[in-house]
């Protein structure tokens, strides 16, 4: 697969591999494309709560909307680490 890059992307590429964090461009596109595969499960999971959320129906006060929203960020965050 051949990627073509903005300058700042490809200095930062270049960068990354003379510095040793990496130790290939193809290693610098594989790590980012983990970050993008770990964002989109969490986007999914709430999505996912929030359609089960609003599902439930009832009346929400912005406590248990915040108290919801803290929840779920605290079971993504667990599943992330």
């Amino acid at each position: 697969m051949k990627i073509e890059l903005k300058p700042n992307l490809e200095h930062f590429d270049t960068q990354a591999v003379k510095s040793g964090r990496y130790q290939s461009p193809d290693a610098i596109v594989a790590a980012a494309l983990d970050l993008l595969a770990t964002h989109e499960a969490k986007l999914h999971d709430l999505r996912t709560l929030l359609d089960e959320a609003l599902a439930e129906g009832g009346e929400h006060d912005d406590a248990d909307i915040g108290a919801a929203l803290d929840d779920a960020v605290r079971h993504l965050t667990a599943r992330a680490g």
